[in-house]
């Protein structure tokens, strides 16, 4: 089975309070603490493999990743609904995270967004993932991305 690598940045974060670490920390998500606040999973983005659990988020960004609609899966299956309510009840009714998966010479990036309707009180997770298609294929004589290049021309009148 062909590894996975994930880079996931979390762009949530909120005021430092005790009974929000407690809440963190009693479901297991991942945060760090930095300059007052509390940022969801790290303050810089992360890297991950599938596979490879060495650090306390790795399994947690495993399965954001897989909460997409992304062709590409880690293998973890999405966030369980526990850890969403407490995700939305300690940074809010939407979070955001930019993630980018590659495997063998597949790709896909974009964001992904965790969002809690305000009217129904439903939280769904929507995602602006984006699949390489042959438009953004690189062209293997110039180098260029192909809605760039101009090789396919060449010759023709």
């Amino acid at each position: 089975m062909a590894k996975v690598f994930l880079i996931i940045k979390s762009n949530n974060s909120v005021t430092y309070s005790q009974e929000k670490v407690e809440l963190l920390n009693s479901h297991s998500v991942p945060f760090e603490i930095n300059d007052g606040k509390i940022y969801l999973i790290s303050k810089s983005q992360v890297s991950v493999e599938s596979r490879e659990y060495d650090n306390v988020y790795s399994k947690f960004c495993m399965q954001i990743a897989d909460s997409s609609d992304a062709a590409i899966s880690l293998g973890e299956g999405a966030l369980e609904a526990d850890k969403l309510l407490v995700l939305i009840s300690v940074f809010g009714n939407r979070l955001e995270f930019d993630i980018e998966l590659m495997c063998d010479d597949e790709s896909a990036s974009g964001e992904l967004i965790l969002v809690k309707n305000e009217d129904t009180g439903e939280i769904n997770w929507e995602d602006y993932i984006r699949e390489p298609d042959e438009e953004d294929a690189i062209c293997e004589n110039c180098g260029y991305e192909n809605y760039m290049c101009n090789c396919e021309n060449d010759g023709e009148e």
